[in-house]
């Protein structure tokens, strides 16, 4: 079953070391746009409206995702994670398309995501489509710690 969370709820998860490596420390949302620079707009919860969705099993939660607005006409998915012995379940499929769903009259013309390498699979069966290739650093030079690509789902 898929709830809406709050980030209280969600931050334990938010700050586990295999989520986010060596990161000590991210933020509810990203001021990233997408293939685009940065915007710090976004950083204004007011404005981004994030919303961190919780998959539970027997009320324990299994896997989490969230989105957030980074402009008039769209969205990011961030911070998709699924623990170790859930995975293989297509638990992070089921949060990205429940999340498509619950935003698909916000007015987005598409929701993008920057997933790691070994969840391009998960991200397209949830109807993405890659739009670059896997990269090691972003477009501005910025080492990444894991090998992404971005990715996005039109409407």
């Amino acid at each position: 079953m898929i709830e809406i969370i709050n980030f209280n709820t969600i931050q334990e998860i938010w700050y586990e070391e295999d989520m986010w490596g060596q990161l000590a420390y991210a933020e509810p949302v990203s001021s990233m746009l997408y293939l685009n620079g940065f915007d710090m707009n976004v950083n204004d919860l007011e404005y981004s409206q994030p919303i961190f969705y919780a998959f539970f099993i027997d009320s324990i939660i299994a896997g989490v995702n969230s989105y957030h607005r980074v402009s008039d006409n769209q969205c990011r998915s961030r911070g998709l994670y699924v623990y170790p012995e859930y995975r293989k379940m297509n638990i992070g499929v089921e949060l990205l398309k429940y999340a498509i769903e619950e935003n698909r009259n916000e007015g987005y013309d598409f929701i993008w995501s920057m997933p790691r390498s070994t969840a391009i699979p998960t991200y397209k069966k949830a109807g993405y489509k890659i739009t670059t290739e896997i990269m090691s650093h972003l477009p501005t030079g910025q080492k990444l710690l894991y090998d992404n690509c971005f990715c996005r789902y039109d409407y």
